[in-house]
Order: structure tokens, then sequence, then C-alpha cells
């Protein structure tokens, strides 16, 4: 287990039933299909979990939020999110996404985030398991010239 493995258990603080409904959640941000697995399969509501779990206000935040979710579910259709169906959970998720706008931004950006950095996914994608830097992509040499103008400038420094 890595070390980002291990902050991100610590950081695990949902109860059982709201890790479902994030798990719920996810996968209709990122559903399965095309040889694809869903959200939650490729772990993103840990993921997801385990970035909001670094401080109080987000774990509050992704608690508050998945409370209003299910909310929102038990008032429009009287059963629980994971209880409707696909189409009945995008249609909450989006009343809930119009009201708390900036949450499901961070939700959405948290969710491809997790789900496009899981080794499964980019191998059902065709795409290389190699990390961007240091060894993965080729970076051109240096060009000091491109410093000639700063140096030809001179100092530069304001007195306060």
């Amino acid at each position: 287990m890595t070390t980002y493995d291990h902050a991100h258990k610590r950081s695990m603080f949902l109860s059982p039933t709201h890790r479902n409904l994030l798990a719920a959640v996810v996968d209709r941000i990122i559903p399965p299909g095309g040889g694809l697995p869903g959200a939650s399969e490729a772990g993103v509501a840990e993921h997801v979990e385990g970035i909001a779990g670094v401080s109080p206000q987000s774990r509050a935040l992704l608690t508050n939020e998945l409370k209003a979710i299910e909310a929102k579910s038990g008032r429009t259709h009287s059963k629980a999110f994971a209880a409707l169906s696909d189409g009945k959970k995008t249609e909450v998720l989006k009343q809930v996404e119009s009201e708390h706008t900036e949450f499901f931004v961070a939700l959405v950006r948290e969710a491809y985030s997790g789900y496009y950095s899981r080794a499964e996914v980019l191998r059902a994608k065709g795409l290389p398991l190699v990390a961007p830097q240091p060894e993965g992509y080729k970076i051109e040499p240096f060009d000091a010239g491109l410093l000639e103008g700063v140096r030809t400038r001179g100092k530069a420094y304001r007195d306060a």
C-alpha cells in the first residue's frame, strides 16, 4: 500500500450509508459502459472521501451535500436516492446541482481526477501507465538564451 493510500485510509469519515450514497452519485457522473468501469467500481467514491477528509470544513461540506441529495430524493420521489432509476437519479442530481453549484463543480472535478488516475481505467482506454514526470514524457532541453532579456535588464527591485 502506498503512502497516498494510507493517507486516504486515515481520512475516511463517512458512515456506510453515506459512503453507499456517494458511490451511487459518482456512478451517475461516470457510469459504466464501453468496456470501462463505473466510477464506484474504479474507487472514485473512496477517492472523493479521501480528498474531502483532509479538513473539517470539506468533511462537513461533503456530508451536508450528501444529506441534501438524500433529502431532495425523498421530497421529490418519496424514495432513497439509491432506490431510484438512473433517470430519476440524474433528475435529483440536476436539481441539487442547481442549488449547490460550487459543490458539484468540485465533486465532478474530483470524480474525474480520481477516475482517470486509476490504472484499470487507463489500461481500458489504451493509455500508457507511466508517470507524467520525470520519466513519462520527454522534455526538451532548456534554452538558457530565453533568459537573455532578463539578464540585460539588470537588477530590478523596489524599496519598501
